[in-house]
């Protein structure tokens, strides 16, 4: 998937369908709706005023027909970074980026 900011990555279903299309999925998804900030970000110090970003993960499932029949998937993003994000930073080091796909 595309070297981006976790943000931009999941902003659009266009990583998710690249994704899925690989996979198989001709259709990738019809309707998407992208995660808010909050429910996919964790903090070094969730106390701080001053708040670092350790990683960043959602995930996304759905049903999908295809050659093979209708199947189940699941597609998680994950970006771990080895030295905390500073607030309002793009990036402070590579992130360790985690992609994960499940069909049944």
């Amino acid at each position: 998937y595309p070297n981006v900011s976790f943000a931009n990555l999941v902003s659009t279903k266009d990583a998710l369908d690249a994704v899925l299309i690989s996979t198989g999925i001709s259709s990738g998804v019809s309707t998407y709706t992208a995660p808010s900030p909050d429910l996919y970000t964790s903090y070094a110090n969730p106390d701080s005023d001053q708040k670092l970003v350790s990683s960043e993960s959602t995930s996304f499932s759905g049903t999908a027909d295809t050659s093979q029949g209708s199947k189940q998937w699941a597609v998680s993003f994950t970006y771990d970074y080895p030295q905390a994000l500073q607030p309002g930073a793009q990036e402070s080091g590579s992130p360790v980026r985690t992609l994960r796909v499940a069909l049944w």
